[in-house]
């Protein structure tokens, strides 16, 4: 019962921003994409990089609590680090 309640614990944040991002592309359209990609792709982001994390400490047989709190924290600073380092390539001039 425990590993249920856990396992549903990793997996809702994902489930959530799937269809957060299903909505928002679709029947709660914010008129143009670049809205919506912002909106997504951040929370995707995270709710990956929590997923891992959380599966990580899991398998390494870290208590319940600590590991939601370690997964927070290391996926916001993922997702953090992740946004800057796009912002300074794209500020140094590099364009797909």
């Amino acid at each position: 019962m425990r590993e249920m309640v856990r396992l549903v614990a990793v997996l809702a944040p994902l489930l959530l921003s799937i269809l957060l991002g299903w909505a928002v592309l679709g029947p709660l359209s914010l008129g143009s994409g670049e809205k919506d990609i912002i909106l997504v792709i951040p929370l995707l982001m995270w709710s990956f990089f929590y997923l891992v994390c959380h599966l990580i400490l899991w398998w390494r047989h870290a208590a319940f609590g600590r590991s939601m709190i370690v997964s927070s924290i290391a996926a916001t600073a993922l997702v953090v680090v992740s946004w800057i380092v796009l912002v300074v390539v794209l500020q140094a001039g590099f364009r797909p």
